[in-house]
């Protein structure tokens, strides 16, 4: 049974139904769950809302209950005897659809008014025509009211009907709940609408990079130039690409220059080999086989030896940390130890170095670093003078490194970072062509700055070192 491939099961996948995979989006997610917690919020704010307004509106009733069983016993008081009962018959019979009198007796007797018999409870409560669970409902019908004992033992009971608060409650429930149907709706169709064009944009980064890893490593993903965080994506997946192409080019570049760079010496050191073998019985021939044989096995470790410490280096496998460097004792260290050097080549060799320049990082490979530097600008360069300086450049330290020429030509000062390049193409002379390939590894292990200029005759290289260097990714 033959199973899909990846391209083919993605592009299946998009022409699908969008709804699951819209769902899946962390975008729409994002948006439900604010959704959800606004909802929420949205819900306490109702609750509290009608626990204030039902508390501001029952106050109000108590007050008005109690204003009204003062007009009752005022009325009750100038009908003279039988006078409340009197007055509770008039109340009941002008009283509106809210209003609500009850006067018993010590029996329970309804004497007068328009309500049915209630337990005689004095103080405010709320009746309840019917005994039910439902009485809890905030929107149950009932009355407000407040009961007294009359001297003479009758139980007088004053109320207004709870419509006027169910229908508060009722508004303010209707109005919110309207809200927060109205959000939910805009939320979950704004959602859509965001996660539809995430989920384009992920789609347009997933399709560019499957045909580049198919097709063409040189495609890069499209930047829209919004400056959102695709566009930032973009950026990041395109300069990894970047770091991934030089990579693998100079891996082919690599792989082509270490076969030919080892070839000689290899070539040399069987013809000798091979010499001595036929000369057998010469003890001098087979010496300087020996000798030349020696010399080449150096010539290849070194090779070797070179590639690893780079390969070290950028990939941080050697746990390398940094410290406080006196950049100036170590620059007039080298000075002093290359001064018999250059004499040997016919330079003369000075330093000036600012006294107290101090940078973080890895002094033994600072060292290598400017230890070929200097080297370079004594073996490649005219008789004359090789100057080295170095002074502080804002909150980073310059050094500069000025010999007599002719240097690197300006076409090839962009390759001569590049493993195995050499300026001398028949490779005749000594050298491996990884000197500055080292060089450029510590140096972006560093955070520096490495060029190469001309100052009238004369060649100069500068490397910019922050002060506040810190190990961290590579990054071309």
């Amino acid at each position: 049974m033959r199973h899909p491939t990846p391209e083919l099961a993605s592009r299946h996948e998009t022409s699908g139904n969008w709804l699951p995979r819209l769902a899946r989006t962390s975008s729409f997610r994002l948006v439900l769950l604010y959704t959800g917690l606004f909802a929420v919020s949205v819900l306490v704010l109702l609750v509290m809302v009608l626990w204030w307004g039902s508390a501001y509106v029952t106050q109000q009733t108590d007050e008005m209950v109690s204003d009204e069983i003062g007009d009752v016993q005022a009325a009750a008081a100038k009908a003279g005897s039988g006078g409340l009962r009197v007055a509770v018959t008039d109340f009941s019979r002008q009283a509106g659809s809210r209003d609500r009198y009850l006067l018993e007796d010590s029996t329970g007797k309804v004497l007068a008014g328009n309500m049915p018999h209630i337990p005689p409870v004095p103080g405010a409560i709320t009746w309840y025509p019917t005994s039910s669970i439902l009485n809890f409902w905030p929107l149950a019908s009932g009355v407000r009211g407040a009961g007294i004992r009359t001297d003479d033992g009758d139980f007088l009971f004053v109320g207004l009907s709870t419509f006027a608060l169910n229908e508060m409650r009722e508004t303010v429930a209707q109005g919110f709940l309207s809200v927060i149907g109205a959000t939910l709706l805009l939320a979950v169709a704004g959602g859509v609408v965001m996660s539809l064009g995430s989920l384009r944009r992920v789609e347009e980064i997933g399709r560019a990079g499957q045909e580049i890893v198919a097709t063409d490593l040189n495609r890069r993903i499209a930047v829209r130039g919004t400056g959102d965080e695709f566009d930032r994506l973009a950026l990041s997946l395109n300069a990894m690409l970047d770091r991934i192409q030089a990579l693998m080019e100079g891996l082919n570049q690599v792989s082509g220059d270490i076969a030919h760079d080892l070839r000689t010496p290899l070539t040399r050191l069987r013809q000798r080999l091979e010499l001595a073998y036929r000369r057998e019985n010469d003890t001098g021939v087979w010496r300087q086989a020996l000798e030349g044989a020696t010399r080449d096995v150096d010539a290849i470790l070194e090779t070797f030896a070179a590639l690893l410490r780079i390969a070290q280096i950028e990939s941080g496998s050697q746990g390398i940390e940094f410290t406080c460097v006196d950049l100036s004792a170590l620059m007039e260290e080298l000075v002093e130890f290359y001064s018999p050097l250059a004499e040997e080549h016919g330079h003369t060799l000075r330093g000036t170095v600012e006294p107290q320049l101090r940078i973080t990082g890895d002094s033994e490979l600072l060292t290598q670093a400017f230890s070929n530097l200097i080297e370079n600008a004594i073996r490649h360069s005219d008789a004359g003078a090789v100057a080295v300086a170095a002074w502080r450049w804002g909150d980073a330290a310059l050094i500069e490194i000025k010999d007599p020429g002719p240097g690197i030509p300006k076409e090839f000062r962009g390759k001569v970072f590049q493993r195995f390049f050499r300026l001398e193409r028949s490779r005749t002379t000594p050298g491996t062509g990884l000197g500055l390939s080292l060089v450029a590894a510590i140096a972006l292990m560093h955070r520096a700055e490495v060029e190469f200029s001309d100052y009238g005759s004369a060649f100069v290289t500068r490397v910019l070192i922050p002060n506040t260097a810190v190990p961290g990714p590579l990054v071309s």
